[in-house]
């Protein structure tokens, strides 16, 4: 069983964005489904990102994936486990997808702006301490994982926030396949921040403290998902009940028992969707 536990899928899911990326008038969910079966992946945890993210809206990512259940073309099952998970089986092949929900929780550390990757829902308060996200998550039996700790420069908590709150992340995200630049630019793929180097730093730091890491595609195209992945035996996930599936993610997650794979982006395609996303910016889509 394969399963990238870091997807956003697109640069954002407003009109504007969708028509930019070639996805306008799409299926999203087909696309999302199709891509992920391309690559063997299934389980795909859809990410949302952003400082409100209200339900239903476009920045429920997961929500807005699942409106489109009801216009999937002949071909497709849909099964319904909780609010947070649901399966799309092609039935050409008999080949299913999970897809999970997920939030890149925006943290203000003071000050500071972080990112904190947690599984199981996108309804964690943002723009709290880290502190105050990690004990919400705890409490609520939450998947925690590091985002890539060390890239400060890209909302890393770095090394010191880290070991301050330690016992509670299940993970490391470790290996990023969006961060592309090779290690020989040197100073040039450090200041960009998208440096192949950041995820050998990342691999070794998780390996000092004895902490599970994992690869995932950060995918921001659609076709890019499930370029990083981590592969776990069938058995060990719970597959009857939501509750279930969580719990025995976590407990695969916390106990290291699975393999990375530790896949890349294309280069220039990355390049694209980052130079996309800064014009977009500077047009302020809606």
């Amino acid at each position: 069983m394969k399963a990238d536990l870091h997807a956003h899928g697109a640069i954002g899911f407003q009109d504007d964005w969708l028509k930019r990326q070639g996805y306008s008038g799409k299926n999203l969910l087909q696309l999302f489904v199709d891509a992920c079966l391309n690559k063997n992946i299934d389980i795909c945890a859809v990410a949302s990102e952003e400082f409100e993210i209200f339900p239903g809206s476009v920045h429920d990512r997961f929500s807005r994936l699942a409106r489109f259940i009801r216009e999937m073309p002949h071909g497709y099952s849909v099964g319904f486990l909780g609010k947070n998970l649901f399966s799309i089986v092609r039935d050409e092949d008999g080949r299913s997808v999970y897809f999970v929900n997920s939030q890149s929780v925006i943290v203000n550390e003071l000050g500071n702006r972080m990112q904190h990757l947690v599984i199981g829902s996108n309804q964690i308060p943002q723009s709290h301490g880290l502190e105050r996200t990690i004990k919400y998550c705890d409490d609520r039996g939450l998947i925690q994982i590091a985002e890539n700790p060390l890239l400060v420069q890209n909302f890393g908590m770095g090394e010191e926030n880290f070991l301050r709150y330690r016992q509670y992340f299940d993970a490391v995200m470790a290996h990023d396949a969006q961060l592309v630049v090779p290690a020989v630019f040197g100073l040039a793929s450090r200041l960009w921040g998208y440096s192949e180097r950041v995820n050998e730093e990342q691999k070794a730091f998780a390996g000092n403290f004895n902490v599970p890491w994992i690869a995932v595609s950060n995918a921001h195209r659609i076709k890019d998902i499930g370029d990083a992945f981590i592969q776990i035996d069938d058995p060990d996930i719970n597959m009857e009940s939501e509750e279930g599936f969580f719990s025995s993610l976590k407990s695969v997650l916390r106990n290291g028992v699975f393999a990375p794979y530790e896949g890349y982006s294309p280069f220039f395609g990355v390049l694209r969707w980052n130079l996309l996303l800064m014009r977009g910016l500077n047009k302020s889509p809606g």
